[in-house]
């Protein structure tokens, strides 16, 4: 998993992707680190 090779904790991650999809109040208006690594990391 990711969070492990990166030396995440699995809640949090979990928490992130969570509130970007549910509430999306993670995206920025430039699109931002996270929106790339989410496109990068997570989309297979």
């Amino acid at each position: 998993m990711i969070a492990q090779a990166l030396r995440f904790y699995q809640t949090i991650v979990d928490r992130h992707i969570s509130d970007y999809f549910n509430q999306d109040k993670l995206k920025p208006d430039n699109g931002g680190l996270i929106v790339y690594f989410l496109q990068s990391k997570l989309i297979f």
